[in-house]
């Protein structure tokens, strides 16, 4: 006699979210040494179709003074993409749908071709990856939130020393030590202004074109360690959300509050 197989109930929306209120999570992809786990995975996923139903009808609403950016080349609407619309927003910008092949220089040439041409008109923007983040809270505070660090660019938050950068760890581990599971800088999102994005993009860009060391991983220009590169130079004009208070990396760190 066959056996029902009784599956347990699925877990709720409260928790799947981790602990903070952090706007955006972002789960990149990485190994269980780095935290990203098949569970944290799983969880994520059902966390996505959870918030992209929208049970409760809820709409955010977007600061006046902010542009949300993400990048998307493909023909279909990216994951964060389809959350926005989930909860009424319309006026994000996708750049990226002329780039044929991807590279991690699209990250910083689209941004910065985007402002070059004079396209943004909000003093703020708000840049994510497309794929990997969820925004799970209304970013009606985000500039607010960002405003409360004093600095010009904030960037999503890491434990993991990616792509591995002995300068870049030591400068975030110290800079950083009162939270070491959001210490390093992550380029999975970032908030910044407008005019020192664009004067920081450009640095990046011409570190792409001549092959800088600080910003090659394995022979190849990497747009995180850029980052990383800047910001331990340029600190703390640039800096990391170590307290989550716009994004927060979904892994399996994810519920601790520091």
């Amino acid at each position: 006699m066959q056996r029902l197989q009784i599956g347990l109930p699925k877990p709720s929306l409260e928790e799947l979210l981790p602990g903070g209120d952090a706007i955006f999570l972002h789960r990149p992809h990485g190994l269980p040494c780095h935290g990203i786990t098949p569970e944290v995975i799983r969880d994520f996923e059902q966390l996505s179709q959870l918030l992209l139903a929208n049970p409760g009808a809820r709409r955010y609403s977007v600061p006046a003074d902010l542009t949300l950016v993400t990048y998307n080349n493909r023909p279909f609407k990216s994951r964060i993409e389809r959350c926005y619309a989930a909860y009424g927003i319309e006026q994000a910008v996708v750049l990226g749908k002329e780039v044929t092949r991807w590279d991690w220089s699209a990250k910083v040439r689209l941004v910065l071709d985007f402002l070059e041409a004079g396209r943004c008109r909000t003093r703020y923007l708000a840049v994510t990856d497309a794929d990997d983040v969820l925004i799970v809270n209304d970013p009606a505070t985000l500039l607010d939130r960002f405003r409360g660090y004093s600095c010009d660019i904030l960037f999503c938050n890491t434990f993991v020393d990616w792509p591995p950068s002995q300068p870049c760890r030591d400068f975030e581990t110290i800079k950083n030590y009162r939270h070491p599971l959001h210490c390093r800088l992550s380029a999975g999102g970032y908030v910044g202004d407008r005019e020192a994005l664009l004067s920081y993009l450009r640095i990046l860009f011409a570190a792409y074109q001549k092959r800088e060391d600080w910003a090659l991983f394995n022979g190849s220009f990497d747009d995180q360690l850029g980052w990383r590169s800047l910001h331990a130079r340029y600190h703390p004009s640039i800096q990391v959300d170590t307290a989550c208070r716009v994004f927060k990396r979904y892994d399996v760190f994810r519920s601790c509050i520091e």
